[in-house]
């Protein structure tokens, strides 16, 4: 290359010293004073040029395709380019056609701006590809490259490549990979998305509102794997596990992951089979201590005892109300769990703090759940379960075995510390505070 352009510099050069000697022999015997100045400016104008011509010729000739002035000098940076009109063996008639000097200066630039995967890989599997140590099926296995995975290209042969990525270093069979543009084309279906950070700090968030608790903060230029990108928030992985970043503070960029070496993957799975025994070890912990708790809170529980207290006297619309409201709480639950249900009902209307009807008692905002998620609507409309009624009717007649008790919840989510006194009946805590 550097040859070639050394003869085109030397061809433009014979050029213009032969117009220079035209010129100043056209000029001898003349007077250089006067009207004959403007033909020495000429001639000075012309040497001038030379210097111009030969850069503006590196810079601009077509033959040099995407070749930068400093690299001219490197002829693995450059691809020569020859057709039909570029003849660069003859002497001169690559410029049989140019007229002037000036037409040089104007020979436009072609540019071939080169792929950022052009020495990169992406491997084309659904699980993961072996990397061998040498160049054939039958070579130990020293690494895995998985899907979405690629790395660097060595060395790229017609039927193995050599390979790096990440630690690992070796062959893969090139059926099983894209090479170069390829690897541009499939990128972005291949290889994972995720959320870089555009912003000097941002919050990571449990869920995807400002409300939500900050699980942490990450900082300009880290990378979070994106699992799902949203308009306002984007879900992704953080510390092993969901969380929320808000869009507007990410920029989004497929990154092509690398392989590991066999030895890393026996580390990690090791690293994971130790990182689910410790989660079964911490549930069963969890769930000893539930079973512990519970059956502490069994021994400490009250006894339901009916006690006979006045009678209420109510239109049996309200009634009706009582007993579908019954029905969708605990409608599946023993009489006498049904009956204790009835009674808080009542005492909350005794009480007067809920309100001075059983509607209102009923429909008190942020207590009874079934009035407002439409479970007792359906009761409402085809009638309340029998047991459900006969449990209110005795309520209604004074048997109550919930004396001065106006809360109930499902017994998994109790907190007995809470409680100043309870009656655990069937799947349900009745407490006082």
């Amino acid at each position: 290359m550097k040859a070639m352009q050394d003869k085109i510099i030397a061809i433009i050069t014979n050029m213009v010293l032969s117009l220079a000697i035209i010129v100043v022999a056209s000029t001898m015997g003349s007077d250089v004073t006067g009207k004959d100045e403007g033909e020495q400016n000429k001639l000075e104008n012309v040497y001038d040029n030379e210097a111009e011509v030969n850069v503006s010729l590196l810079e601009k000739d077509e033959l040099f395709v995407g070749v930068a002035i400093e690299d001219a000098d490197s002829e693995e940076k450059a691809e020569e380019v020859v057709d039909a009109e570029t003849d660069v063996t003859g002497t001169g008639e690559l410029f049989k056609d140019v007229c002037n000097v000036e037409d040089f200066v104007n020979v436009p630039v072609r540019v071939i701006n080169k792929s950022k995967y052009e020495d990169m890989f992406l491997v084309n599997v659904s699980e993961f590809l072996n990397v061998r140590a040498e160049a054939n099926a039958e070579s130990e296995v020293v690494g895995k490259i998985f899907a979405g995975q690629g790395g660097e290209v060595i060395w790229q042969g017609d039927t193995w490549s050599l390979i790096r990525s990440g630690n690992v270093e070796g062959y893969i069979l090139n059926e099983y990979a894209w090479f170069g543009s390829d690897v541009e084309e499939h990128v972005a279906s291949k290889a994972q998305l995720f959320a870089v950070v555009d912003t000097d700090k941002l919050r990571v968030r449990n869920k995807a509102t400002k409300n939500s608790a900050t699980l942490g903060m990450v900082v300009q230029g880290d990378k979070l794997e994106i699992v799902e990108l949203g308009d306002e928030w984007t879900k992704v992985i953080f510390e092993q596990a969901s969380a929320y970043v808000a869009t507007d503070y990410i920029k989004t960029e497929h990154i092509i992951g690398t392989g590991m070496t066999i030895e890393e993957e026996q580390e990690a799975i090791r690293a994971e089979q130790e990182r689910q025994a410790a989660i079964k070890a911490e549930e069963e912990r969890k769930k000893k201590e539930a079973e512990e708790a519970l059956e502490k809170a069994i021994k400490n529980s009250g006894f339901a005892q009916i006690v006979q207290t006045s009678a209420y006297s109510l239109s049996e619309e309200d009634a009706y109300l009582m007993a579908c409201c019954v029905s969708a709480e605990v409608g599946s639950s023993s009489y006498e769990c049904q009956l204790a249900v009835a009674n808080v009902i009542l005492n909350r209307l005794k009480g007067g703090y809920y309100g001075n009807s059983v509607r209102n008692v009923i429909y008190a905002k942020n207590q009874f759940s079934v009035a407002k998620n439409g479970s007792m609507d359906k009761y409402i409309k085809n009638g309340p379960k029998p047991m459900a009624v006969k449990a209110v009717k005795d309520a209604l007649a004074g048997n109550n075995n919930m004396v001065g008790f106006t809360n109930f919840i499902y017994l998994p989510c109790a907190d007995f510390s809470k409680y100043s006194e309870y009656i655990i009946i069937g799947s349900e805590v009745f407490y006082r505070r």
